[in-house]
């Protein structure tokens, strides 16, 4: 089990190295994404 400070650094970790980005910095409960998830989905669905 993580603790919360704990996965919270490797959220920030993730962000940092790009794999996560944040949908809305501004927002109380903060909800992330995957752009390269997205950006392969975007693109094999166009095929």
């Amino acid at each position: 089990m993580l603790s919360y400070p704990r996965a919270n650094q490797l959220v920030g970790q993730l962000m940092e190295i790009g794999v996560l980005d944040v949908v809305r910095a501004d927002a109380y409960k903060r909800r992330f994404f995957a752009p390269r998830v997205i950006d392969v989905l975007v693109v094999a669905g166009g095929s």
